[in-house]
């Protein structure tokens, strides 16, 4: 019954309007998503001494963090030769495992700065949940030129995936396995990836872009203000 909707990507307004049944969902509401800026940071070069995957999160099992140490655990068991490695950054603690996987390192909670330059530095990020209305670690992955993997059973971050070309989703511990050894070894695929990715943020979620679909949403609705309209005018 509200006047307008906005949303942070194409299927939630899907699973709003299977929820719902909105017949006017279109005409009332808008993907408008988030805004990024470029990032400029100074980065130090590279402490890793092994090529390695990266997970960016809270460490809990509603992130599907378990199933990737899993699934990595099964990467190293099928090429015990690799040296890829699975680094964690993130709150919490990983208490629902005996003991990690050989080549899994938890750094713990790190700084922003921090987190970005493993992002940079990183093969791949993995983005393992399936409840995700956008994931920002995504974009900021992107944003720093590392392709990513997700779950496939996610439609967002799979979505995201489909449209940007940067980066790959599995399903299985077959699928994980084979887009990791895949992206490992094919080194400029990754860059392909990371590359578009980049230009999906730049294009997608700019701010230029997500404030221009925000009043597209107040065009719709009818809602106006003086704030909405000083916008309209410097653009």
């Amino acid at each position: 019954q509200v006047r307008g909707l906005s949303f942070n990507a194409g299927p939630e307004r899907e699973l709003a309007r299977a929820l719902y049944q909105i017949e006017d969902l279109e005409q009332k509401s808008e993907v408008v998503g988030m805004g990024f800026d470029s990032i400029v940071i100074d980065f130090m070069p590279s402490t890793a001494h092994r090529p390695y995957l990266l997970y960016s999160g809270r460490k809990e099992t509603g992130k599907n963090l378990h199933l990737v140490l899993e699934y990595f655990g099964e990467y190293k068991r099928h090429f015990p030769d690799s040296p890829l490695e699975f680094h964690i950054i993130g709150a919490g603690s990983i208490d629902f495992v005996d003991e990690l996987p050989p080549g899994v390192v938890d750094h713990g909670f790190v700084s922003e700065e921090e987190k970005l330059q493993r992002m940079r530095d990183a093969v791949m990020l993995v983005q393992p949940s399936t409840n995700e209305s956008f994931s920002i670690v995504l974009m900021e992955s992107w944003l720093m030129g590392t392709p990513v993997l997700v779950h496939g059973e996610c439609a967002v971050t799979r979505d995201h995936v489909l449209r940007s070309g940067g980066g790959l989703y599995f399903t299985s511990a077959k699928e994980f396995i084979g887009a990791v050894d895949e992206v490992y070894r094919n080194r400029s695929l990754a860059e392909r990836m990371g590359e578009a990715g980049a230009a999906f943020v730049a294009r997608e979620y700019s701010w230029d872009a997500v404030i221009g679909r925000f009043l597209g949403l107040l065009r719709k609705t009818g809602l106006r203000s003086p704030y909405v309209e000083a916008i309209e005018n410097e653009s």
